[in-house]
């Protein structure tokens, strides 16, 4: 299941490629709880209630809501993958794609210095 590329662009295509894949393996992987599909009758609309026995299903159901309510491919995914490392990252950019950690932004950096040195070099 892990994708592994050295170049940030092929690392994106495979990413979009497998997108379902991703997700399906994603969903799996979170444990279940229970939930319930009820009628309001004040707001008229369908809601989601669910079970909580911890924190941890509390955080889960909100890391699952960012999933579900942002599978578009064309909008910003708020939640992703650091481009270096793997880990979950929060998006504050559209152009965020590694995390906050030393080594992932050398990574960036370096990938910055190659792309400018090739664009000088053209």
């Amino acid at each position: 299941m892990l994708i592994k590329s050295k170049n940030v662009n092929d690392f994106c295509k495979l990413a979009k490629k497998q997108y379902n894949l991703i997700i399906k393996y994603l969903l799996y992987q979170l444990n279940p709880f229970k939930a319930v599909y009820q009628f309001n009758e004040s707001t008229k609309k369908i809601e989601l209630k669910c079970e909580y026995n911890n924190v941890f299903d509390i955080a889960r159901f909100g890391f699952i809501r960012l999933i579900v309510e942002n599978t578009d491919l064309n909008k910003d995914i708020p939640v992703l993958t650091c481009a270096n490392c793997g880990d979950y990252v929060v998006r504050h950019s559209s152009r965020t794609i590694y995390c906050q950690k030393k080594e992932c932004q050398n990574f960036r950096n370096r990938i910055k210095q190659e792309k400018s040195k090739q664009k000088s070099a053209n």
